[in-house]
């Protein structure tokens, strides 16, 4: 029973993170229970783990509704106005109306990071609208340089990410322990540091991925999606 309950997954639609949810659930679920004898250790830590994991997609759906701005329909200003918010949130909400949203305000974070508050707050444009006075002054303006230059660095992050990264089919196959030699996941984590005597290194061969000297030259583009 300690275990239906997390594979569901789903809160609302406003922010459908159902399939991100599953994916920890069964992800943590094979860290914690490595075999058939579940100790009440890995059982508390599993689900405390869940917990926040709630917790944090809870916080983040609750921001939506807490800075709406319709007017068009009751439901919408209730949700404004009546609806409780976990207190972790409220005490965010007050500190964000003198700054913006830094690393250490979000104590627990597998997906929404301090950075998507940010985009938020800025997107529904509450600094516009007096919700922090004196904010939208102090914020450095975004010129195209300083953006091309994040940008440009991203994409040299992404190209090292991506390198040591499998296809498709590889992750599956390793996942379902077909692979001789166990590149990624718990068995990966597990294998030593450095090789052993008059070992051989393997390299992990990536289909259809660019190399990271034909992105770094402009010959091709990092195409995530």
């Amino acid at each position: 029973m300690w275990l239906s309950v997390w594979l569901s997954g789903f809160i609302e639609p406003l922010e459908s993170t159902a399939i991100h949810m599953i994916d920890h659930a069964v992800r943590w679920l094979t860290e914690h229970m490595p075999t058939r004898d579940i100790a009440p250790s890995l059982r508390s830590r599993y689900n405390r783990q869940m917990d926040k994991l709630y917790d944090e997609v809870l916080e983040f759906i609750c921001l939506h509704y807490r800075l709406g701005n319709r007017t068009d329909d009751q439901y919408w200003i209730d949700a404004r106005t009546e609806m409780k918010i976990p207190d972790r949130l409220a005490e965010n909400l007050e500190l964000w109306q003198h700054r913006l949203p830094m690393p250490h305000d979000i104590e627990f974070a597998t997906l929404f990071d301090y950075r998507v508050y940010q985009t938020v707050l800025l997107g529904k444009q509450v600094y516009d609208t007096g919700y922090g006075p004196g904010i939208r002054d102090r914020l450095r303006p975004l010129k195209k340089p300083i953006w091309f230059q994040w940008w440009k660095g991203a994409k040299v992050d992404l190209a090292q990410i991506l390198k040591s990264m499998p296809d498709h089919k590889t992750l599956l196959r390793d996942i379902r322990g077909e692979l001789d030699q166990p590149g990624f996941g718990m068995a990966a984590a597990m294998k030593p540091t450095v090789p052993m005597p008059c070992a051989e290194a393997v390299p992990c061969m990536i289909q259809n991925m660019p190399s990271f000297s034909e992105i770094e030259n402009g010959q091709k583009d990092l195409q995530l999606f």
